[in-house]
Formats: structure tokens, sequence, C-alpha cells
């Protein structure tokens, strides 16, 4: 119980301030546990945040695999993708913020958990993208569409109060409907003209 109630104080805190801004008694405080339990669960500040990037990954490698059926059409699969990486923006936002604003990439085992993590996720993703004609192993392609998803589809959450204010928009059921339908057709249609274009630049047209 002490050891969940640290983890979700120290998501909130480093989604809104960052890792760096963040220190052990600050998390302890706001997890109501002694700062000698943190030590105990994780280590350290980088345990726990070893522990988010972790959890993270799971949820974002579960959207994956859970899309990813070579039964279904390509084009089904990643529909389903891209709902599933938005109901997981949904649900949880401040583990990707967290994950993704305080990454310091100056601390080289939580560099190395991300390589670790992420090469299991270029891999399942490039079943889908195979299935689109495209190089699985087309590293410039995946380091391009993959940060793509995320950040693309993440961002959207960075800037919803704005958008909120400004648009009078109700962020319901029926809008995200709407904007996985929308992601999807721009990808789909991109994917079509990227893999005409690399296939051109292969061929020496």
């Amino acid at each position: 119980m002490s050891k969940e109630k640290i983890f979700k104080a120290a998501v909130s805190l480093f989604a809104k301030k960052g890792f760096a801004a963040v220190g052990v008694r600050e998390i302890a405080g706001k997890s109501g546990v002694n700062i000698s339990m943190i030590s105990y669960y994780f280590g350290s500040k980088t345990g726990i945040l070893k522990a988010i990037i972790n959890r993270f990954h799971e949820r974002y490698y579960q959207a994956i695999t859970e899309a990813v059926d070579d039964s279904k059409p390509a084009e089904e699969c990643l529909r389903l993708l891209i709902h599933n990486i938005v109901d997981f923006a949904r649900e949880d936002n401040a583990l990707i913020q967290a994950t993704l604003n305080a990454i310091p990439l100056d601390v080289s085992e939580i560099v190395d958990a991300r390589v670790k993590d992420i090469s299991m996720l270029v891999k399942e993703g490039g079943r889908l993208f195979s299935r689109f004609n495209l190089d699985p192993q087309d590293v410039v392609f995946l380091s391009i569409i993959g940060p793509f998803l995320l950040f693309g589809i993440s961002g959207h959450f960075i800037v919803k109060p704005i958008q909120k204010r400004l648009l009078n928009i109700d962020f319901n059921d029926s809008y995200y409907e709407s904007y996985s339908e929308i992601i999807t057709t721009l990808l789909l249609e991109g994917i079509g003209g990227v893999a005409a274009r690399r296939g051109k630049k292969e061929k020496g047209d």
C-alpha cells in the first residue's frame, strides 16, 4: 500500500514539476509515508522514476499488442492501436506526462532502461507497419512514426485546457471517437504516401 502511495505521489509531482524539481522529502510528504520507505521500496528517486517508466512502457506495449492481430486487416489494427493509445492517455495522462516530462537523459541507468523497453515497442510496431509494405528495419521511419504517435496524441492533453477555453469543446466520448478516427485517417493516407515515396527512392526513380 505504501509503495503504491509513493508511486502515485511521484507520478503526480513529476508530471507537474519534472524530475529535477522534486525531492524525496516532497514525495514522502505527498504520499504520507516516512521518507525511509522510499529507500526501502525504490532505493532512490531515480528508482521511482525507473518504476514509472517501466509501467508506462507496460501500458504502451499492451496498447500495441492488443491492436496487432495478424488475422485482422492492417487498417483495422492501426485504428485499434490509435484508439488504445488515446484511451491510455485519457485514463492515465499523469503517467504519460511524468514519463515524458521527467526523463533525465544524463542518467545512464534511465537511458539504458528506456532503450531496452523501447526496443520491444519498436519490434511490435514494426510488425504492424510491415503490413503496409514498409520495411520494419527502416530505422529512419521507425524513429519518426513512434514519437509522432506518442507525442502527437499526448500533446493534445497538454494543451487541452487551452483548447477548452478557446474553442469551448466538450471533451466527451464522442469527441474522442472523432479524434481517434481523424488521427487514423491522417496516418493511413500518410503511410500510403510514405510507402510510395520510399519505394521510389529504393528503386532509384
